[in-house]
């Protein structure tokens, strides 16, 4: 048996961590939800930490998708520094 591939294995880790961030963010209330604020931002920090792993060698399209989503994490902790 041959061991898996990373790349695969990283392409898997960003498109689970990605489809996450979409589950919890399809109902239009879930900023209003303060559970639902916190688990957007920790599936983001887990996004960010699985394309992070890619260093220098992400895509032009992944490297935009890291950007938005450090924006996307700092408005949140901002939503979340109101409710604390």
């Amino acid at each position: 048996m041959q061991p898996p591939d990373p790349g695969v294995l990283l392409h898997q880790a960003i498109a689970s961590r990605l489809g996450r961030i979409l589950q919890l963010t399809g109902d239009p209330g879930w900023p209003a939800r303060v559970e639902a604020v916190h688990d957007v931002r920790v599936a983001s920090r887990r996004l960010r930490a699985a394309l992070d792993l890619a260093g220098s060698q992400l895509p032009p399209g992944l490297r935009r998708l890291r950007k938005r989503t450090k924006i996307l994490a700092a408005a949140l902790g901002a939503i979340r520094e109101l409710d604390v």
